[in-house]
């Protein structure tokens, strides 16, 4: 399923683009036959991961679908991949995040004479609304409990970095 969200997804990108035909079927092709994607399903079964690299076409899609268009429901469809994203696999949505800025400033750069500043602001302020509020309740716990979910220094301690497990409490044994 994921092979196939891949390949749906970065054909709907490369159309969005502005691509021909054949242009957008390799290019779909290619992204949903690459050895990393398989990589990533058979011998490490990270579905989710697998998902959510399907999903990064559809996410810069539905994007610059909403950046090129004047309608404020765009913005609605942007935020329910990007929240969708994000709830099947919040680090792949954390480093889209580079790319999304990325191919959104190539795209206002690209489209600057037609895109008025209040109707992209809204539209802006529409998707982040909706954003956390889809993700809310996956967000919130991080929120709250910053000590295990943070990359501040103060986590420096910690075996890894972006993990909450301590250093000591794998050695250490606990009576009682």
């Amino acid at each position: 399923m994921s092979i196939t969200i891949a390949a749906l997804s970065m054909y709907i990108l490369c159309r969005i683009l502005n691509y021909n035909v054949i242009s957008s079927i390799i290019a779909s092709l290619a992204y949903a036959s690459s050895p990393w994607f398989y990589r990533i399903i058979a011998p490490e079964g990270a579905f989710p991961r697998a998902l959510g690299y399907a999903l990064i076409p559809l996410v810069l899609a539905t994007i610059v679908y909403t950046i090129k268009n004047r309608g404020l429901w765009t913005a609605i469809l942007a935020s329910l991949s990007f929240s969708m994203l994000i709830l099947v696999h919040h680090s792949i949505a954390l480093l889209s995040c580079i790319l999304i800025a990325i191919i959104c400033m190539t795209v206002l750069l690209e489209h600057r004479k037609y895109i008025k500043l209040k109707n992209a602001l809204c539209k802006l302020l529409i998707f982040i609304v909706f954003t956390i509020g889809i993700t809310f309740f996956w967000i919130t716990p991080f929120l709250i409990d910053l000590k295990l979910a943070s990359f501040i220094p103060e986590a420096s301690g910690f075996l890894l970095k972006f993990y909450s497990v301590e250093l000591e409490s794998l050695y250490v044994i606990q009576d009682g």
